[in-house]
């Protein structure tokens, strides 16, 4: 599942959660497969499910991602949020249709006319408006980067450190500790009740990710020579910012530097809990 499903995934639950009389939810992955039966409401987060011809399928169905291909009958309401729908000319789709986004197909002869499209309407920024955005992010991750640089020096050097000399453990433990606790917080959401706590959790994430940034404008700023770590940081920071945008313009290599060094920071601050100490690797007992 790719990391952009995962906000769609917990909206659907969400409104899952709202529906009266649903016991069950079966969730798609991956894969080519009917939707399933015996369920009360299906989400297709990637794969492709079908209502093959001439058969119905009793049940509601929430496209966040991957295919949903209608030959027969769907008894039920369908909400796409993005995807592909295709609606063969046989389709039919008893429930309400409510689109806010992805693709559709509806042949001709179909009975599957959506009541509520709110699709959002994408414009390409000027560049003017691009610059504003991204200046808006530079000035808002400077103030956050001079606060923390200012206020505790000494948690980020305990971070940067560890980002400098141990990068092969940080990034192991930023790596497991990414994909560990998306798979836990999506899976929490699963359970209607702690969904709360899962979106808690994923904006807990955020600001991880967001320290480890400012721990590695921190490592940057080091290399100016000041006795104003507040203005350092910010500066690496904002640094940091630049040369992700640049890496951005770089097909697949960019984003994979810029993940690796996010993913090592963050495994840094986990090892340090925070910067709270600094991170020592146990040493191995002599050989005799």
């Amino acid at each position: 599942m790719r990391p952009e499903t995962v906000p769609l995934l917990v909206v659907a639950l969400l409104l899952i959660s709202a529906q009266p009389g649903v016991q069950t939810v079966t969730t798609v992955f991956t894969g080519t497969q009917p939707l399933p039966a015996g369920t009360d409401a299906v989400v297709v987060a990637d794969g492709t499910v079908t209502v093959p011809a001439n058969t119905t399928a009793r049940t509601a169905l929430y496209v966040i991602g991957g295919s949903a291909r209608i030959d027969g009958t769907l008894d039920g309401r369908l909400f796409q949020f993005a995807g592909d729908v295709s609606v063969g000319p046989s389709g039919v789709v008893t429930g309400p249709y409510q689109v806010l986004g992805g693709d559709r197909r509806i042949a001709a002869g179909a009975d599957a006319t959506p009541q509520m499209v709110a699709e959002p309407i994408t414009r390409q920024r000027s560049p003017g408006a691009s610059l504003g955005f991204f200046l808006l992010q530079a000035v808002a991750l400077a103030v956050v980067a001079f606060a923390l640089g200012r206020r505790y020096p000494a948690l980020l050097a305990n971070v940067a450190h560890s980002m400098r000399h141990h990068p092969v453990v940080s990034g192991t433990v930023g790596l497991l500790a990414t994909v560990t606790l998306l798979a836990l917080f999506v899976f929490m959401a699963f359970t209607i009740v702690l969904i709360p706590v899962s979106i808690l959790g994923l904006l807990a994430g955020g600001l991880v990710y967001l320290y480890a940034s400012v721990g590695v404008g921190f490592l940057l700023g080091r290399w100016v020579s000041t006795d104003r770590p507040g203005l350092a940081t910010a500066g690496g920071a904002v640094l940091f910012l630049v040369v992700n945008r640049l890496l951005g313009a770089v097909p697949v290599v960019g984003g994979t530097v810029t993940i690796l060094v996010l993913v090592v920071a963050v495994g840094a601050v986990f090892v340090t809990y925070f910067g709270l100490r600094e991170f020592r690797p146990p040493a191995l007992p002599p050989v005799e």
